[in-house]
C-alpha cells in the first residue's frame, strides 16, 4: 500500500509540473515474505532489545558495501551502478549514544524547501523522524532516524559530497528502500 502511494505522488510529480511532492512516510509493521529479486538487510549484531529493524533492498543493480567492523556501528551503503550516487543505512551499536545525538539533518548544509516527520508503527506508535528536501527542484536529499540508533540517507559519492543530494530518479529508487522498513522480533 505505501508502495502504491509512493508511485502515485511520483507520477503526479512527473505530470503536474508543480513542485515536488515528499515521498510517503514509512510505516513500520513486522517483516512480511520477502519478495523476488530483494535481500533483507539489518544489523550483523544481535541487540538485546525487542525488535531489529530491517529493509529489503534490490540485489540487481546495486553495488553493496559493507561498514567496515571495527566501527561502534553496523551497517551498509548501496550504490546506483553507473551513477554517482548512495544510500547509507547505519545501526548503532547498543549502548553507544553516537548516532542517538546527532540531529536528524545536518542544519547548515540544507536549505530550500523541507519537510519534516513523525515515522509511526502500523499500530500508531512513534519510532523515528523522517526528513526530506530538495534544491532546483531536480536534487534531493533525505535522512531517516530510527529510535535513535539507525539512520539512512542518500547522498552524493563525489568527494566532499558526503550529505549531498541525488536526482530524482536515485531519489525515488532509495525511497522505496527506506519505505521498505520493517521491524523482526530478536527472541530466540
Amino acid at each position: 500500500m505505501v508502495g502504491l502511494v509512493f508511485v502515485y505522488l511520483a507520477c503526479l510529480f512527473v505530470h503536474s509540473g508543480k513542485k515536488p511532492v515528499a515521498p510517503a512516510v514509512p510505516v513500520v509493521s513486522s517483516c512480511k515474505k520477502l519478495g523476488p529479486g530483494m535481500r533483507r538487510m539489518g544489523p550483523e549484531w544481535r541487540r538485546t532489545g525487542p525488535v531489529v529493524f530491517q529493509f529489503d533492498v534490490p540485489t540487481e543493480g546495486f553495488v553493496i558495501e559493507s561498514g567496515p567492523s571495527d566501527m561502534p556501528s553496523d551497517g551498509f551503503t548501496l550504490i546506483r551502478r553507473n551513477s554517482g550516487s548512495f544510500l547509507n543505512i547505519t545501526w548503532d551499536a547498543p549502548g553507544n549514544e553516537m548516532l542517538q545525538t546527532r540531529p536528524p539533518i545536518p542544519p547548515a548544509l540544507f536549505s530550500g524547501p523541507a519537510v519534516n516527520r513523525k515515522v509511526l508503527t502500523d499500530e500508531g506508535f512513534p519510532v523515528g523522524e523522517d526528513s526530506w528536501g530538495y534544491w532546483d527542484d531536480t536534487e534531493f536529499w533525505r535522512h531517516v532516524r530510527l529510535r535513535g540508533y539507525v539512520v539512512a540517507r542518500y547522498g552524493s559519492i563525489k568527494p566532499g559530497e558526503g550529505y549531498g543530494s541525488v536526482h530524482q530518479k536515485e531519489a525515488e529508487l532509495f525511497d522505496r528502500i527506506i519505505n521498505s522498513v520493517c521491524m523482526t522480533s530478536d527472541a530466540p
